[in-house]
């Protein structure tokens, strides 16, 4: 089976089997998905506790979150990604927040997200700290890179979404 229709069909899994509980549902963004088993509190190896309440506004720091998101189910809620976020091609379309490695604050803080998600390789890190100091829930998760690592990160933003 090709890699990426395994990740889906992890995703697929996981996501199916997170499918209970009651709803979150969003009041300021009709289209959004809602996102059962929120609000969820994530500790990354940042060492930060992050509490994610909404999903309704997601702005993914790298391609790998993005295609994990959309591969989720929550696709609709993507509202900023990363410059190497090309797939799905729905991802070509949304706006652009900079790249994993040259972040700035302001186009992250543009979309006015609900969370932002990224991996340890994302840097300036004081970036990161102003979007969290304006109040906007920042999920930081292990940069993984050996064979279980596309599995776990699946399992990893389920879990937070």
């Amino acid at each position: 089976m090709p890699r990426r229709a395994l990740v889906i069909v992890v995703a697929l899994a996981v996501s199916a089997a997170a499918c209970g509980g009651s709803s979150d549902e969003t009041t300021d963004d009709t289209t959004a998905v809602p996102t059962p088993g929120l609000p969820f509190t994530y500790e990354g190896p940042d060492g930060v506790a992050t509490t994610v309440e909404s999903a309704a506004r997601i702005v993914t720091l790298s391609g790998e979150f993005t295609e994990t998101v959309f591969a989720l189910g929550l696709g609709d809620n993507v509202v900023g990604v990363d410059l190497s976020s090309v797939y799905p091609d729905e991802a070509l379309g949304i706006p652009k927040v900079g790249v994993e490695f040259r972040l700035l604050a302001e186009p992250i803080l543009a979309q006015e997200p609900t969370v932002v998600i990224g991996d340890e390789d994302v840097i300036p890190w004081d970036v990161i700290e102003q979007v969290r100091a304006a109040g906007i829930p920042v999920v930081i998760f292990p940069a993984l890179t050996d064979m279980d690592a596309p599995v776990e990160k699946i399992r990893q933003v389920a879990s937070v979404l």
